[in-house]
């Protein structure tokens, strides 16, 4: 459906709206539509967004099932607050998301001439755009992710081939992604010292909290991730960053030993850009 003047809090998905905690969704397959099936096109200021193929927000259980179709937020003439993308589920915070794949296109940002208005907080995942204390395990996207919205200051944009941001600790178990990430934000051109960051990462685009393990499932990246456009540091803004990592964007858990595979191809057009393999972020920045 296409969605607009909506001023309220949005969940919207192909399946369920909101997946409460307790229920289950297993064995959907949405099939490939010539045009996006989840279309968000708000005029109106909107608090938070959560669109995904199967779910829009997921505090249940989602197992074995599949997206093909689009999800697309563009043509926000409004500020959004929040925006949280997944081509499974926008965001979860429930019992797990498993054996799920995505090959739908996931599409953020100015559209036929319009532009998505600022906003404070995006997180956008080939599987999932956020979640807390979610399982997420042997999940594939092959949808490619495309963001080029505007964005306002102080804020941290999280774009992942599979999880856009772990709000807490995570096992990354079986993840795989094959999409390709392109990420052209417009950043602030604000007075801030906290300044404006983007983490994009082939699997994960931030992980801020607690220890990442891993598991012998073996997770790895092979698409392609393109950064462009204003992320370097502005004439009154010296502190816009992009952490960009094959299979970590940004992470700032507990220091360790770990094995990933990033096989994708990293190109980043930012002077103040980290492109060398996963940056590992210091836990106060």
């Amino acid at each position: 459906g296409d969605y607009s003047n909506i001023s309220a809090n949005v969940f919207i998905a192909g399946i369920v709206g909101m997946l409460n905690t307790g229920a289950t969704v297993e064995g959907c397959t949405l099939p490939k539509k010539a045009s996006p099936n989840v279309v968000v096109s708000a005029r109106t200021h909107v608090s938070t967004y959560k669109a995904g193929g199967i779910a829009g927000q997921g505090n249940g259980t989602i197992k074995d099932c599949n997206n093909a179709q689009g999800i697309s937020l563009s043509k926000a003439s409004q500020k959004v607050s929040y925006a949280y993308l997944g081509g499974i589920s926008g965001a979860s915070a429930g019992a797990g998301i498993t054996g799920c794949t995505n090959s739908g296109t996931i599409f953020f940002g100015n559209s036929k001439g319009t532009t998505v208005a600022q906003t404070v907080q995006t997180r956008i995942g080939g599987i999932v755009g956020t979640i807390g204390t979610t399982t997420v395990a042997n999940c594939t996207n092959k949808g490619t992710i495309e963001y080029s919205g505007n964005a306002s200051k102080s804020s941290y944009f999280a774009v992942g081939g599979v999880v856009g941001y772990a709000d807490q600790a995570i096992t990354i178990d079986g993840w795989n992604n094959s999409g390709s990430i392109s990420v052209s934000p417009t950043a602030p051109a604000l007075g801030n010292s906290a300044g404006f960051r983007v983490a994009i990462g082939g699997l994960v685009g931030l992980a801020p909290k607690g220890t990442v393990g891993f598991t012998a499932n073996g997770s790895s990246n092979s698409g392609p991730i393109r950064v462009e456009k204003a992320i370097a540091p502005t004439s009154s803004n010296t502190n816009n960053y992009a952490y960009v990592g094959g299979c970590i964007g940004c992470f700032r858990g507990t220091p360790g030993t770990y094995t990933l595979e990033n096989t994708g191809d990293i190109s980043v057009q930012s002077k103040n850009g980290r492109n060398n393999g996963t940056y590992f972020c210091k836990r106060d920045e």
